[in-house]
């Protein structure tokens, strides 16, 4: 069978630009062609991933030139503890309250979305948005952060470029009308790229954006993940070198015992990461408590900030010059405890008070003013021989990351490609992993999460197929076609049931309550049987149907119905009042399950005609790159007709069905081009996908 007015699936000639709506739909074209030339999606999505890693490395790069253009400003042509030390002291009080102000009004203005460390919104945008980002992020971000930065204000700017990597992913799926599949994965392509560029490391991108960002990685997903990371690292590696962000001295591990020491700083990074969680979003709520307008909170955490640096100024900024000179293990015990104490209180108050900037960079100087401390303590107990307190501050600097991420993986990467140093892998992971266990039992929430988990929108990290059991019942229930009347004579069931090849009848009142079933083995036994003639009814026969599920269940409880030992091909739908309100067929859920964990395209399209309760199927192939989507009508289109819309002629979409809730039931008729569309109504829309991104995010 073939579908008539069927959009031709091949491309137009190369067009010129004033012959498209937009330049955006000139990209569109181009790549689609590209696309075509690849021959299928995997290939076309790599090509947009390394589009995305390249972008971010070059928006890295004009990032870390903003912060250092604000710094120069600020603090002078030197570095910004050299400049600190120059400036007069008022000054200095009042730069980061400077740099907030201008981050808070920035973000409360112009993207809400914005403020903060970034991550927690990457993630939700990918868990509950679809991926999307509002292009503006990009700007915005870079401008907020580099003005509290480079003003002094105590944060890193890794979760600024995590979130402008993402919304440059997001940006150009949109642009590219992709579906939010694609949307999402190019979002974790630009947190990886943008992980990548800021600190050299390639695999530590690719690691972080799976472990926190997706949260779980398929073949499909993880390759343009790479592809982005690489692209990213080699711009800034063209750019700014392949060293190691830190030149740490060769460390080792010297004895057996000295792997206790190591466990004891695992314990307290994880101690420490709590604190520093706890800290910060306890800043957070005192500040929100604040009496009076809003510009007061940036106005007294830049105060703040300004004065925990005129005692302490290596708290201003990302702090790599301190977790530099502490690698090489020589400060002393007391400075260290201070400079830990006033990077906690300082990050919190920046973040608490409006500021924009990651939480990465001042979870490595934590670790590393705790390893110097763990690494002194060992040195002067002297029980067996023991490294340089710097070794302890490498090994703090990881187990402290991940006890504030609960990524252990991406922080033993990420310190490994930051220093280079492989000697020291041993103690590095025992140290991670049992500073990532304390925290994780004394807190389920990581730093990312209890920012959502706040706000009321804890992302849970589950697999795909998780995500597919809770599915709703709703979205896959289907007709119920084999309905009979208590009443309906006996011999009338019989042939029912003889004319159906056995099928299942589910008994229903006039009320419509579902009653009871009846099968062929029900009234086999009873053809024989002498007393058949006090069988008068369907009512005489039924038997009660124990396996239902609920209006309110999901696909996972059918799962569970479908299991439980009977060979069941459909289950009954009931609502509370146990009105039946459709069937679920075991075989839509293993094609819900098909379609989406094993990523199937939409190669056809199925028409099911039903005459009564029988249903005749015809497949139709669809063109290549077309695919078939269900829409609820946007509110644009409310009162119009399809005539008015002309989709097909403007976006080659054809609607080929509208759905309907009808007494319970979703009905789905033949589209009338001339009767107006209803809110609420969902189209079933054939076409490119690239369109059918698009109206599905009208």
């Amino acid at each position: 069978m073939t579908l008539p007015d069927v959009p031709n699936s091949a491309p137009p000639p190369w067009p010129l630009v004033g012959a498209l709506r937009h330049p955006r739909d000139l990209l569109t074209h181009y790549l689609r062609r590209i696309r075509d030339l690849f021959g299928g999606d995997d290939a076309y999505a790599l090509l947009v991933a390394a589009l995305v890693g390249a972008a971010t490395g070059f928006g890295a790069l004009g990032f870390r030139a903003l912060v250092d253009l604000v710094t120069h400003q600020a603090f002078g042509d030197a570095s910004m503890l050299e400049g600190a030390a120059a400036i007069a002291w008022p000054l200095r009080l009042m730069l980061p309250v400077v740099g907030m102000l201008a981050a808070w009004a920035l973000t409360r203005w112009l993207a809400p979305e914005a403020t903060g460390h970034g991550v927690p919104e990457v993630m939700e945008a990918v868990a509950t948005q679809g991926g999307r980002i509002r292009p503006r992020v990009v700007l915005v971000k870079a401008l907020a952060s580099a003005m509290t930065i480079g003003t002094g204000g105590s944060v890193g700017r890794e979760g600024p470029i995590v979130q402008i990597g993402s919304a440059i992913g997001s940006a150009l799926a949109q642009a590219l009308r992709l579906d939010a599949r694609r949307v999402k994965l190019f979002v974790a392509c630009g947190a990886a790229a943008g992980i990548a560029a800021t600190f050299n490391a390639p695999i530590a991108g690719v690691i972080f954006s799976i472990e926190i960002i997706l949260g779980t990685a398929s073949i499909r997903t993880f390759s343009p993940i790479v592809v982005s990371a690489v692209m990213a690292t080699a711009v800034s590696r063209w750019f700014l070198g392949s060293d190691a962000a830190f030149a740490v001295p060769v460390y080792s591990l010297e004895s057996p015992g000295e792997l206790l020491d190591y466990v004891v700083l695992g314990v307290c990074a994880g101690l420490m990461g709590v604190a520093f969680v706890r800290t910060l979003y306890a800043t957070e709520d005192l500040f929100k408590r604040l009496p009076g307008p809003a510009i007061l909170a940036p106005l007294i955490g830049g105060l703040l900030v300004g004065g925990i640096g005129l005692v302490v100024p290596a708290i201003y900024g990302l702090g790599y010059e301190a977790i530099e000179e502490e690698l090489h293990g020589t400060m002393i015990l007391s400075a260290l405890v201070v400079m830990l104490v006033a990077k906690i209180f300082a990050t919190s108050i920046t973040l608490a008070g409006g500021g924009s900037g990651g939480i990465f960079a001042p979870s490595l100087m934590l670790g590393a003013m705790l390893g110097g401390i763990v690494g002194i303590a060992a040195n002067q107990a002297g029980l067996w021989p023991t490294g340089s307190p710097g070794a302890y501050a490498l090994v703090g600097m990881a187990a402290v990351v991940a006890a504030t991420t609960h990524a252990p993986l991406t922080a033993v990467i990420i310190i490994f490609e930051l220093t280079g140093s492989y000697e020291i892998i041993l103690p590095l992971m025992l140290a991670t992993i049992i500073a990532s266990v304390v925290s994780v039992l004394l807190s389920p929430y990581s730093i990312y999460t209890l920012k959502l988990a706040r706000r009321g929108s804890l992302i849970g990290m589950t697999s795909q197929g998780a995500a597919l059991r809770g599915t709703s019942v709703v979205d896959l229930i289907s007709v119920a076609t084999s309905v009979i009347a208590p009443s309906l004579p006996f011999s009338r069931v019989v042939a029912l049931l003889v004319d159906h090849h056995g099928r299942y009848h589910y008994v229903v009142n006039d009320e419509g309550r579902l009653v009871g079933g009846i099968s062929f083995a029900d009234i086999k036994s009873l053809l024989s049987a002498p007393k058949r003639e006090r069988i008068t009814s369907a009512q005489d026969i039924m038997t009660p149907v124990h396996a239902t599920v609920g209006i309110d269940d999901t696909i996972g409880d059918c799962l569970e119905r479908f299991s439980a030992g009977e060979e069941l091909t459909e289950l009954p739908v009931v609502d509370a009042a146990g009105m039946l309100r459709g069937v679920i067929r075991h075989k839509d859920v293993l094609s819900l399950y098909n379609r989406e964990l094993l990523a199937t395209e939409d190669l056809g399209v199925m028409f099911v005609t039903k005459d009564g309760a029988d249903e005749r199927r015809d497949y139709m192939e669809l063109p290549t790159g077309h695919g078939v989507e269900a829409v609820t009508v946007p509110p644009k289109f409310v009162g119009k007709t399809l005539t008015e819309l002309d989709l097909r002629r403007k976006h080659e979409l054809l609607v080929i069905g509208i759905r309907r809730q009808q007494r319970g039931a979703s009905v789905c008729s033949a589209p009338d081009p001339r009767i107006p569309l209803e809110e609420g109504a969902v189209l079933v829309v054939e076409g490119p996908k690239e369109e059918l991104a698009w109206i599905a995010s009208l």
